[in-house]
């Protein structure tokens, strides 16, 4: 099972649009706030490093310098396993300050019913990255637990 590298997960998003939609999630992920963290600057970076469309970089970069709400319509994924990557991915980011605010939450369950999973879902996901960062401060680690629970998730889109 492929893990959650960012450029995993580019390649297997295959279509243009859908590395789009997914960069665009990113940054509304990090913006979500009103504000980027130091730590969540590290993931915006990897991102213009990976996505390798200036044109779109730029467009991201001007919309979270005037700090402007990002907006997305639904991605309808075949691979459920991609979807649930998305998810993981996002909740990484999230929790990188340790503390989830509320509208990161909230963003977190928006994007979650736009690729197909439910509240219930998305909860189970921020629990599991709780335990998953208890699991490395105690040199532990297992990805792939929740990655498999998302991907049998029959999708609900929103």
């Amino acid at each position: 099972m492929k893990g959650m590298r960012l450029e995993d997960i580019m390649d297997d998003l295959g279509k243009p649009e859908n590395k789009r939609w997914f960069a665009w999630a990113i940054a509304g992920m990090v913006m979500a706030d009103g504000k980027m963290s130091k730590p969540e600057e590290k993931y915006m970076r990897e991102l213009f490093l990976q996505y390798g469309d200036s044109e779109i970089s730029t467009e991201i970069a001007e919309t979270m310098k005037k700090n402007t709400k990002i907006q997305l319509d639904s991605l309808v994924l075949e691979d459920r396993g991609v979807a649930a990557r998305i998810l993981k991915y996002l909740v990484v980011i999230a929790a990188i300050d340790q503390d989830i605010p509320k509208a990161e939450r909230d963003y977190l369950h928006l994007i979650g019913k736009k690729i197909g999973f439910s509240g219930n879902s998305v909860m189970a996901t921020l629990a599991w990255r709780k335990r998953e960062l208890a699991r490395q401060a105690d040199g532990k680690k297992d990805e792939n637990e929740m990655t498999l629970q998302l991907k049998n998730e029959i999708p609900r889109y929103k």
